[in-house]
């Protein structure tokens, strides 16, 4: 760059005294004079060279108002609880290994090893890791159940069968899951104790909230005793869901479904039948519309899946009689067609698809009368203005008034003259609402209504 655009201006600084010989040279620098506190800096100016300045830093620190001090600080408190929350929650694990007593630890390590040996066919070694487990957790029926399946495996059928009952003595169904009194039962059947196994497994399903018998339907169908006699298991899952008293609260949909698939692959008739009427006592009571929607999506839906067309047709027939008797409005019955769609329920889905189309013939009739009705007082006021304006005229002002205002007047008979909107089929909640006539009147809802009637 040239010396013009680099070009610094040095007024402000102190001026050099001459040196020994006459001529300007350096001065040292603890000769130099400066002002205090200052410092030097670039300063810059639109359409100016570069030029240096002094700049006072004497000025006086800026004080942090008590509102932003205490906001930092409760910041800092809440940084510091998160990182303990979050120290205390990757370490939960290892808080409860050290409270974990050694023989606790020590009975589980045998447990694991227990299961690993008996998983790979080392019977006799697993029985021994089994032991050792019981010894040290002689509390627990986890460790009674492998000590049984592992002196089963090894030949040793009595000590087995011992083991079994000691863990169904010690077996609590508040603290240990039904898997493990499941698989001591079942212990104790294969070991010739079926007769009891069976009558433990009675207390048990009748004790058991129906809820639960139905996700664990397959575990126990599967444990229950092969040598009982035939159908008692079918019979008795069906007399404990016909037990259930009226004002029991409804079961959730997948632990039907669930009863219904380990129902279907063990073939338990009349299990199956009592699951079903279950679900339609459930459609029976349903009170509100959006309830119906759901129930279909949840329950109708589901059962076509699992191959039970005839059942959901039969769900869905009587969801939509409940639909219809309440104050069911037109977003509401698409909502619920488009579930019955899902379905695959068709002669259902016709149905409501019909009550639908007579729903929006009743909206575009609606929609003409208000346009006639608005049409004929128009015209009527035109052909009225006319006359008076024409009020001894023209004779063909005269012409076009008369004729404006018996066309306002043909409009508004024709309303009285045509079919009218007074009866809506399956409808029981009144007159339809605007927003209403505007939903049945549009485009989407044509074609959704006449797509379920178009199929076959």
């Amino acid at each position: 760059m040239s010396n013009a655009v680099r070009q610094t201006r040095f007024d402000k600084l102190p001026q050099l005294p001459a040196g020994p010989r006459g001529s300007r040279g350096l001065m040292p620098l603890d000769r130099l004079e400066r002002p205090a506190e200052t410092r030097l800096d670039l300063v810059t100016s639109a359409g100016a060279p570069p030029a240096l300045k002094f700049v006072d830093d004497r000025s006086e620190p800026r004080k942090m108002p008590a509102m932003v001090k205490g906001l930092r600080e409760l910041q800092d408190l809440q940084k510091q609880t998160i990182a303990v929350l979050e120290s205390v929650r990757g370490n939960l694990e290892d808080i409860r290994q050290v409270l974990r007593s050694p023989e606790a630890t020590r009975g589980m390590e045998k447990q694991q090893n227990a299961a690993a040996l008996l998983g790979k066919g080392f019977a006799g070694e697993a029985a021994a890791q089994a032991r050792d487990a019981v010894t040290l957790l002689p509390a627990n029926p986890d460790a009674y159940l492998l000590l049984s399946l592992s002196l089963a495996a090894d030949q040793q059928f009595d000590a087995a069968l011992e083991a079994a009952k000691k863990g169904l003595a010690l077996f609590d169904r508040r603290t240990h899951p039904l898997a493990i009194e499941a698989g001591l039962l079942h212990a104790l059947a294969a070991l010739g104790e079926g007769p009891e196994a069976a009558t433990r497994w009675q207390e048990i399903i009748t004790a058991l909230p129906a809820q639960t018998v139905l996700q664990e339907l397959g575990r126990i169908a599967l444990c229950y005793p092969g040598d009982a006699p035939e159908a008692q298991f079918d019979r008795l899952i069906a007399r404990r869901l016909n037990a259930e008293p009226a004002q029991a609260p409804p079961l959730a949909p997948e632990a039907l479904m669930t009863g219904l698939a380990a129902a279907a692959q063990h073939r338990l008739g009349r299990a199956h039948r009592a699951m079903l009427v279950r679900v339609a006592w459930q459609a029976k009571n349903l009170a509100q519309p959006a309830d119906v929607v759901r129930f279909i999506g949840e329950f109708c839906v589901p059962l076509t899946e699992h191959g039970l067309t005839r059942s959901s047709n039969a769900l869905a027939k009587r969801a939509i009689k409940q639909l219809l008797a309440g104050p069911c409005d037109a977003m509401v019955a698409q909502r619920a067609l488009l579930k019955l769609e899902l379905a695959r329920c068709r002669r259902t889905g016709r149905a409501l698809a019909k009550v639908l189309w007579g729903w929006r013939c009743a909206a575009v009739r609606i929609r003409r009368n208000r346009l006639l009705l608005c049409g004929g007082g128009l015209a009527m006021g035109c052909g009225a203005a006319a006359l008076a304006a024409a009020n001894g005229g023209a004779a063909s002002g005269q012409a076009a008034g008369l004729a404006f205002v018996l066309l306002g007047a043909a409009a508004i008979a024709a309303v009285f003259f045509l079919p009218g909107s007074q009866t809506l089929p399956g409808r029981k909640a009144g007159a339809l609402a605007p927003e209403e006539v505007r939903f049945l009147a549009q485009r989407q809802t044509r074609a959704c209504i006449l797509g379920m009637l178009q199929k076959s």
